[in-house]
């Protein structure tokens, strides 16, 4: 099976798995998934990764409880 949306693919596994299609998720991935290709993280941008991930860190408390109200105003 060849697919383009491999997120859909995993979706759709553990849909089979949650609706009691299939008993095992691992087996079915590796009956049905073909890797052609991998993407390998580019170590020249790690450190701006870093970086912002320690932004995010800091932030994510501070903005935590905000979100929530925000999200019970859209009715989330």
């Amino acid at each position: 099976l060849e697919v383009s949306e491999a997120p859909a693919l995993g979706v759709a596994i553990l849909a089979a798995k949650a609706a009691g299609i299939i008993d095992n998720v691992g087996e079915m991935a590796e009956r049905v998934v073909k890797v052609t290709h991998e993407v390998e993280p580019d170590a020249k941008r790690q450190a701006a990764y870093a970086e912002r991930f320690e932004i995010y860190r800091t932030l994510y408390p501070a903005m935590k409880d905000l979100n929530h109200c925000i999200a019970k105003l859209r009715g989330v």
